[in-house]
């Protein structure tokens, strides 16, 4: 039996790619800020010469000007912020905010969570294991 892969992890690549949206990345749509953020962190990467990618990209989300966006696809936001949260960057106000649940049921189209994907789940948890103090927005 054969596996087959489609990530190749070409660093350089990754690294320029990465450099590039951190400096644009207020003209980023917000699903290529999730793809750039789920690439590094599926790699494990951050750029050597741009230690607070992470951090670059959390203050975009916060800029009032995404809201619209973040409305349109809810589900791109909360991969973000999942995204992020699995890297070791716990933006408390970005989490409470996925968390909400104006956000959570505009995912889900009964009432469990089954259907909207595991990131939610994923952040619950994480919140829940890292941040036991954590006074936000949760899942029921």
């Amino acid at each position: 039996m054969f596996v087959y892969s489609n990530q190749f992890y070409y660093l350089q690549v990754i690294n320029d790619i990465a450099i590039n949206f951190s400096e644009n990345c207020c003209e980023l749509r917000l699903k290529d800020i999730e793809r750039i953020v789920l690439t590094l962190m599926l790699f494990n990467f951050i750029p050597p010469n741009k230690r607070d990618i992470l951090q670059v990209f959390a203050n975009e989300l916060r800029n009032p000007i995404r809201v619209p966006e973040i409305n349109s696809y809810p589900k791109s936001f909360l991969s973000c912020v999942t995204y992020l949260a699995t890297m070791g960057v716990m933006p408390l106000d970005l989490i409470s905010t996925a968390l909400q649940p104006s956000i959570v049921n505009s995912l889900q189209s009964s009432n469990n969570y089954s259907d909207i994907g595991r990131e939610i789940l994923e952040l619950d948890y994480l919140i829940e294991v890292e941040i036991p103090q954590y006074e936000g927005h949760r899942l029921k």
